[in-house]
């Protein structure tokens, strides 16, 4: 359990959900995972006397919060089309 206090196994991490994503192309499952990573490997690169939970628990709410900030960025606008019945 000790590749969790590496930045750079994040950033692999990151980097292969990526790939992921790019395959699958939904954007609801490994782009905000993905972005989550790399701000957990930013948070263990800054504090690294994080204990694991901690890890974890940023982990856990930087995917959170970039699912939500996804969300509001590719918002679908309404089209109000007169063809449409």
């Amino acid at each position: 359990m000790t590749w969790l206090f590496y930045w750079e196994f994040w950033l692999c991490a990151g980097i292969v959900l990526l790939i992921l994503e790019s395959m699958e192309g939904s954007f609801n499952f490994f782009l905000p995972v993905s972005l989550g990573s790399f701000f957990t490997g930013a948070i263990v690169f800054l504090f690294p006397e994080m204990t694991w939970k901690l890890i974890l628990l940023a982990l856990s709410f930087c995917s959170v919060a970039s699912f939500m900030g996804l969300k509001m960025v590719l918002k679908k606008t309404e089209d109000k089309d007169i063809n449409e019945y």
